[in-house]
């Protein structure tokens, strides 16, 4: 997207931006819960969709819930991105987004009803760039013991208004000003297949003296449903997210990144793995707290190798 494309931001406008691919449940729920926010005096809300799935046939499902909305919801704007990937769709938000204001959230979360106004109090009263906040675990069925031993859907949270590192940043739930546009104009294409492309955009924003600040009440819950709570499920996450994170810090440090952490993803794997094979075989449940460093660490080993993801559609 070129800074000349950007429409005209309109002063009191928090556009709430999601991007969705194959969750028509998912989005509509996410949808329901912007439409729900309350906002400050003056201020009116817009809920942008960016649909990456290049067949998709939910657009008018998603207006008709749209049909009634509160008076502070001015405008629904629902799109298809055909280029497939979550960098793409995600600059297809900010080309699309009107407000002086942006929001993100994900098509498998809800913002709790004071969300939004919560952001935008912290963004003021630390005259910050972007603000973050929590998003807790709602699980659809009774997760399994293993599940809450290995504590792996648990992120770190920190006290409102701390200022917090890039490598603690998402798009999962964060509010930021237009204005950080100038710093940086768009997310990174690199990282449309694996995902990452929002912690290295709010990277590149403290590169440029970007404020990224915590806002610790203003809570979403991500939907966790059934298969996601797979041991196959999780591993494959783990093994992913090892790769992510070698493949973003080679993105800010240098291809020299790929020796050390791949170094210390073999470390990992070789301490791990033979503890998963002792456990798994007398029986002992523990095995998946250490299968998940293994998997993690061959991840970080993997990195220069696979660049496979999630976070498109197949070619």
């Amino acid at each position: 997207m070129n800074q000349a494309d950007s429409p005209s931001p309109a002063h009191d406008l928090v556009s709430v931006c999601i991007c969705t691919f194959r969750r028509p449940e998912g989005v509509i729920k996410a949808i329901n819960s912007a439409m729900e926010q309350k906002v400050p005096a003056g201020w009116q809300i817009e809920i942008v969709v960016v649909d990456n799935d290049r067949g998709s046939i939910i657009g008018d499902s998603l207006r008709n819930t749209f049909a009634q909305t509160p008076a502070t919801v001015v405008r629904f704007h629902y799109v298809v991105e055909e280029q497939s990937g979550v960098s793409f769709a995600r600059n297809r938000c900010l080309q699309e987004a009107q407000g002086n204001l942006i929001a993100f959230i994900d098509d498998d979360e809800e913002a709790s009803p004071l969300w939004l106004i919560r952001m935008m109090e912290q963004l003021e009263k630390s005259d910050a760039d972007a603000v973050f906040g929590p998003v807790l675990s709602e699980y659809s069925t009774t997760p399994p013991g293993w599940l809450m031993k290995c504590a792996i859907q648990d992120r770190l949270r920190f006290p409102s208004g701390k200022v917090i590192a890039w490598g603690d940043t998402r798009t999962g739930n964060v509010l930021f000003r237009r204005s950080m546009l100038e710093k940086v104009k768009q997310f990174d294409s690199r990282f449309a297949r694996t995902g990452s492309e929002d912690t290295f955009f709010f990277y590149q924003a403290t590169l440029k003296g970007g404020k990224l600040v915590w806002c610790d009440e203003a809570i979403v819950l991500e939907h966790v449903p059934t298969e996601r709570m797979s041991r196959q499920w999780v591993l494959r996450r783990q093994f992913l997210g090892g790769r992510n994170f070698v493949f973003l810090r080679v993105s800010v440090y240098g291809s020299s990144a790929y020796l050390g952490w791949g170094l210390h993803g073999l470390a990992m794997a070789s301490v791990a793995l033979p503890v998963t094979v002792v456990l798994l075989c007398v029986g002992h449940s523990g095995y998946m707290q250490f299968a998940i460093k293994t998997f993690s660490g061959l991840g970080k080993l993997a990195a220069p190798f696979y660049h496979g993801g999630d976070y498109a559609a197949p070619d």
